[in-house]
């Protein structure tokens, strides 16, 4: 998704957020890029909850009204502004007609929200896990490693060695035991095809995404301005991250918090440049059926959509069938935002409407590249399997 034109510091100006046209537009999906009205609607809150405060324009109209200072804090308002998961979506759709950003909206109006001390609870734990933890998941700093004990080979520490990639493993797929095999499948590929990388092993801090999401922006800066240092005091050539969100915020976000000298890749443009280059080869097929989820940090909000699916066409016994909604116009799966934390029934809600959709294709297994993606699919019950690309790649190189 290309650069809001207009950036978040102007959205103090109550006028902005009163240009939404209440249009509507952000509600569906245009009519010739999905045949069922089934698979048409956009917002997972607006078409969970069904009130216009919960579409985006209705976000929109609240948020110019707290901007001039018209409305307290209560807990109905709080619900309002946090059960979204920031999936991009209303801007992406507003972009065609109008000059509105509301996901960036929303974030700044949270950003307020936190400076004035209205936190919800689950997301009190998270920025508590963070000052204790350096990880939203209140896990000890030793577990960040415990994946590689599953390795044949050593990984080097970068904090010791030189070296020239570094391997971002990110919170989410470094402490979640059910995500290690995208860290295992990512090392693993990096390793066949002779590549000098290293981890930070426990010196491995969050990336301050799930900060800012909730409004904590000064927390998310802090962590910006000592990850930057320290991946420039490494002198490391390229950053390559697991999880879309580590993607973006280095991408797109830390620019505003200092100069990041590294190149930042996602595991699936660095393994595609390998096979490209011929370090990595296909050496079996993987007879499999399956169907791709756009991840919204990875899609809407950074651009990255042809990558993983020419990856999967190379792929020998692959078939890629679409869901109704892909590419920009992707179903988020729930997972984003900080809304998994607090409001879980509308991020499983939302998994379950993508479950449903991506069984619509036929498909036996749903592919992503994002933890949150894998982790919040992967729970909702249904016939497909939730695969991250890496494990795939996994099973047809090694």
């Amino acid at each position: 998704m290309a650069k809001p034109k207009y950036p978040l510091e102007r959205y103090d100006n109550p006028a902005l957020a009163e240009k939404c046209a209440r249009c509507g537009t952000c509600r569906a999906v245009y009519a010739d890029n999905t045949s069922s009205v089934r698979f048409s609607y956009q917002c997972p809150s607006g078409t969970r909850y069904k009130f216009e405060s919960f579409y985006p324009a209705g976000r929109m109209y609240l948020a110019s009204e707290i901007y001039r200072g018209k409305l307290d804090w209560s807990e109905h308002l709080l619900k309002i502004m946090y059960a979204c998961t920031l999936c991009g979506s209303c801007s992406e759709l507003c972009s065609k007609v109008n000059i509105i950003t509301p996901c960036e909206i929303i974030e700044d109006i949270r950003t307020l929200s936190f400076s004035r001390g209205k936190i919800l609870p689950g997301h009190n734990t998270i920025i508590d896990s963070l000052r204790s933890y350096d990880n939203p998941w209140l896990q000890p700093r030793t577990s960040r490693t415990r994946w590689t004990k599953n390795l044949s080979f050593e990984i080097k520490d970068a904090t010791k060695e030189k070296v020239a990639v570094l391997y971002y493993v990110g919170c989410t797929t470094a402490l979640d035991p059910m995500l290690h095999g995208v860290a295992i499948a990512t090392a693993e590929l990096l390793h066949k095809a002779g590549i000098d990388f290293g981890i930070l092993e426990t010196k491995e801090r969050c990336c301050g995404s799930t900060a800012r999401r909730i409004g904590g922006k000064a927390i998310w800066d802090a962590y910006a301005k000592e990850n930057i240092r320290q991946f420039n005091d490494l002198g490391v050539k390229m950053i390559v991250t697991s999880c879309a969100g580590c993607y973006h915020t280095f991408f797109k976000e830390y620019p505003e918090s200092g100069e990041m000298k590294a190149e930042v890749i996602t595991g699936i443009q660095y393994i595609q440049t390998l096979i490209k280059e011929g370090r990595l080869s296909f050496k079996k097929e993987v007879e499999m059926k399956v169907t791709y989820h756009d991840p919204c940090h990875l899609g809407r909000h950074t651009g990255v959509y042809e990558e993983p699916r020419e990856i999967l066409s190379l792929i020998p016994g692959i078939e890629l069938v679409e869901m109704e909604r892909n590419r920009e116009f992707s179903w988020c799966c729930g997972g984003g935002g900080g809304v998994r934390s607090e409001f879980d029934e509308l991020s499983e809600y939302t998994g379950n409407e993508r479950m449903r959709e991506a069984e619509a294709t036929g498909a036996s297994t749903l592919i992503t590249h994002c933890p949150f993606c894998k982790s919040n699919l992967g729970r909702i019950e249904s016939s497909l399997g939730v695969l991250d690309i890496v494990e795939i790649l996994q099973q047809a190189v090694l």
